[in-house]
């Protein structure tokens, strides 16, 4: 004789199908949170660029990237046209 209780609703395999089931609904959950999430950021990272390009004096920051495997005839002239440049912005030059 079986037990009368708030279980009986459970048939074989239905704790499996809820189980993965509101995991499923999580994982959606989580998605559409992210992706809304995403979204704003995009949208306040572009309100604070276009007021920075309007701002007086305003130049973008430069990252110069220079392989330095191998040989070049010209390398030490590029190497130095870049070191010696006069940018207005902040910049980086790496070597790797």
């Amino acid at each position: 004789m079986r037990r009368a209780g708030w279980v009986d609703w459970l048939h074989d395999g239905d704790a499996v199908e809820i189980a993965t089931a509101l995991v499923t609904v999580g994982g959606l959950v989580y998605m559409l949170l992210a992706l809304a999430g995403a979204r704003q950021f995009g949208r306040d990272r572009r309100r604070i660029d276009a007021a920075e390009a309007n701002a007086p004096g305003f130049a973008p920051d430069v990252s110069i990237l220079k392989p330095v495997k191998g040989v070049d005839a010209r390398m030490y002239e590029g190497l130095a046209s870049h070191c010696s440049s006069s940018m207005r912005a902040a910049s980086r030059f790496s070597l790797g």
